[in-house]
Formats: C-alpha cells, structure tokens, sequence
C-alpha cells in the first residue's frame, strides 16, 4: 500500500510511506543550485534518522531537461552550437559536484572517484550528442535516452555527496529495476 504522508513548505517534494521504506520525490526546483541540494540532504538525513529506510528519487536540476532536449534538436539539426551546450551541462554538473563536496564534511578522496564517474557519464552524453550530429536526426526514443542524463547525474551527484559525508547512500540507476 502506498499513501502519501505530508510535503515540506519551502520545498515541492512528495513524500510516501511504502510499507517500511519512506520515499522522498524531489523536484528539479528543489535540486536547483547545490543550496537547495544542500537542503534536500538534510531532510533526508532526517527522515531516514526518524524512519530508517528512506529512499531518495530526484529530477533533473532546474533547466538541465529543457537544455538537454534543446541541444539534441541543436545537433540533430546539424548545428554545431549542440557542442556549447554540452559544454555548459558538463560545467554545471562538475561545478555543482565539486561545490557539494566543498560544502559539507566530505572525504576528499572521494571527490576525485565521483568527479571521474560523473566526467564517464558525461562523455557517454557527448558521444550520443556527436552520433546524433552525424546522423542528423533524433527518434524519440534516443531523445528519452538524452533527457535521462538529467535525472542519473543528478542522482548519482547527490548520492555520492551524502556518501562521501558518511550518510548511508547508494545511486541506484532506475534502468536496472525498470524496464520501459
């Protein structure tokens, strides 16, 4: 049974009760800038101290879909402007990596790991954007695949701050429990 429990005033998430684990849904407004990051680990710390297990699901930050979604169109148009885009994605999530690793107690070993996984993901976006480019064309299934950065750099981003700030966290790609 799933029912929801209560939301948080100052940011729009959702939260339910499924059967012992609590589930937190947070919004790309609430991951949108490494403050309002900062203050999603928080509530989650908390509630995982108040209910155990807790599992954390969160969007894309604020603009990263609607910037992915436009650099495909860029470069399935042939537009080699796609490559800027992917620039601008690719500083915000290392700046928003390092910034979150900067604000916390975190061990600084693990900045260096998380960075290099976080630069693996991103160079798999940046070789899907260069094919899309080649080919000069976008299904909808392969813009789905794009948009789904989004979500998995910012979940993994989030992750392995809490870990690294010993919270008890794991990144779990959605793509190895949900088949579409």
């Amino acid at each position: 049974q799933i029912r929801p429990l209560t939301s948080h005033k100052y940011y729009r998430f959702t939260y339910f009760q499924v059967s012992r684990m609590v589930v937190l849904k947070f919004g790309g407004s609430s991951v949108g800038t490494p403050e309002r990051v900062n203050s999603v680990i928080s509530i989650s710390v908390h509630s995982q101290a108040k209910h155990g297990s807790v599992a954390v699901v969160v969007s894309a930050f604020s603009g990263v879909t609607d910037q992915l979604i436009k650099t495909a169109k860029l470069a399935s148009n042939g537009d080699t402007a796609y490559s800027n885009e992917f620039d601008d994605l690719y500083r915000r999530h290392i700046t928003a990596l390092e910034t979150l690793f900067a604000s916390g107690n975190t061990d600084g070993n693990m900045l260096e790991t998380a960075r290099k996984e976080v630069e693996a993901m991103l160079m798999e976006l940046r070789g899907l954007l260069h094919g899309i480019f080649l080919i000069r064309e976008i299904s909808k299934r392969t813009m789905d695949y794009v948009c789904s950065f989004g979500e998995r750099l910012s979940a993994f981003i989030i992750a392995r701050t809490m870990s690294a700030r010993g919270v008890q966290a794991e990144f779990l790609d959605a793509r190895s429990v949900v088949k579409t």
